[in-house]
């Protein structure tokens, strides 16, 4: 009887350590746009809901490690998004930089590098679960990576800040790619990483689509920030962009 049971009980020890964690969503992140010492553009999917992640950015190979933090933004619905964000001051001029997203409230993380130059591609993106006890669990010793970012289907929409910008009174912005008769929200908030009020600023039909230029008013609230992070969020599924604007007059 005991032999019987302690078969069992391995039987059971061995299920648990191999469970289908691979049937989980990895979420990854590719590069999309960069704009040499200024800003990279990336791509995520099959990130978590309603989540909160860090951006820390470093130096070449460290995954973005104890990197810069350089913003913090929630992930709405999920899924799919395009993210900009300023490259800091500590790494201009950096031949390769790492970026890394981390949750602070989930068990996920996602890595990827980028060179620092204008240009538009992607080197494929590594993610891992960052599991509570990762790497020290010898269940889960390493994770497998997907080898290709999986198609998306759409054009990549964004927005970049136009010099037409005014200090603490508007935001003036170049549309990419936006779908046609859709309704969008525009929200601002603080863009030092640890601010989580968004203030709603207005709603846009985008019309046509593709193509076109608007220009948003700054809150009261946030007029005298130094920088202010702008989100434009699809009313209808929750996708959004972002992006920062230094609250400076251009050029």
């Amino acid at each position: 009887m005991k032999s019987k049971f302690g078969i069992l009980f391995a039987i059971v020890l061995l299920a648990l350590m191999v469970i289908p964690v691979s049937a989980a969503l990895i979420p990854t992140i590719s590069i999309v746009n960069v704009v040499q010492d200024q800003s990279v553009t990336i791509q995520t999917q099959n990130f978590p809901a309603n989540d909160t992640f860090d951006v820390t950015m470093g130096l070449s190979g460290t995954q973005g490690i104890g990197g810069v933090l350089v913003s913090r933004f929630t992930s709405g619905s999920g899924g799919y998004m395009l993210v900009k964000f300023q490259i800091p001051t500590e790494l201009q001029g950096q031949g390769v930089i790492s970026i890394r997203l981390q949750s602070i409230y989930s068990p996920y993380y996602s890595f990827n590098w980028f060179y620092n130059s204008t240009a538009s591609g992607s080197p494929v993106a590594t993610a891992y679960p960052n599991y509570p006890y990762y790497p020290y669990n010898p269940y889960y010793p390493y994770y497998p990576v997907p080898t290709a970012i999986p198609h998306v289907s759409h054009p990549t929409t964004y927005f970049d800040i136009l010099p037409t910008s005014i200090k603490r009174v508007s935001i003036s912005v170049r549309i990419v790619n936006f779908p046609a008769d859709r309704t969008y929200m525009v929200l601002m908030k603080d863009g030092s990483s640890l601010a989580t009020t968004w203030y709603g600023v207005t709603e846009f039909n985008s019309a046509d689509g593709g193509i076109f230029n608007a220009t948003f008013s700054i809150p009261t609230q946030l007029q005298y920030v130094e920088k202010i992070a702008v989100k434009i969020v699809d009313e209808a599924n929750g996708v959004f962009t972002y992006n920062l604007f230094d609250n400076r007059s251009y050029p």
